[in-house]
């Protein structure tokens, strides 16, 4: 999984299929009504803070997933911060 500090607001993700595997998702069967995929980006964002100090814990968050070779994932996360 490759995680890029965009500014203080934005992270980009890049998901091996592998990586998706680990955290039990897929560009067909994510959806945020599951309370799977809700967990999967719970651990997701907290790796990411550890590694990225990307911290969006109290902002709410917008996800876009663009599938890309190989069966990964990209994804841009941006807290609302951003957003309004």
């Amino acid at each position: 999984m490759e995680l890029i500090l965009i500014n203080h607001s934005k992270l980009k993700v890049t998901m091996s299929a592998e990586d998706m595997h680990t955290y039990a998702i897929s560009c067909d069967t994510m959806d945020y009504g599951k309370e799977s995929t809700r967990g999967a980006f719970r651990a997701l964002l907290e790796e990411a803070r550890q590694q990225t100090g990307f911290d969006a814990q109290h902002d709410r968050i917008f996800v876009q997933v663009y599938p890309v070779r190989a069966e990964g994932a990209n994804s841009m996360s941006q807290s609302s911060e951003s957003c309004r």
